[in-house]
C-alpha cells in the first residue's frame, strides 16, 4: 500500500483553511501529519487501528480530528 503524502503545493493551498494552533494547553498534533494519516485511511479504506506508525499520529488523534 502506497504511503503517499501532501504534495508542498497541495499543503500550502490548505493550511490557510485551518484553524490556529491554540496558545495553550497540551501541543497539538502536527496538522499536516494528522491530514496525510486520515487521506490514507479513506484511500486505503483500512481500519483506523491499522494505520501504518509510518505516519507519526496516534489513530484515534486521526480519527477524532476527522470527525
Amino acid at each position: 500500500m502506497s504511503t503517499a503524502r501532501l504534495s508542498d503545493p497541495q499543503w500550502d493551498a490548505i493550511r490557510p483553511h485551518l484553524p490556529d494552533r491554540p496558545r495553550l494547553g497540551r501541543p497539538r498534533a502536527d496538522d499536516r501529519a494528522v491530514l496525510d494519516a486520515i487521506l490514507f485511511v479513506m484511500r486505503s479504506g483500512c481500519r483506523w487501528a491499522d494505520l501504518p506508525a509510518a505516519y507519526g499520529v496516534h489513530p484515534s488523534t486521526a480519527w477524532r480530528r476527522l470527525g
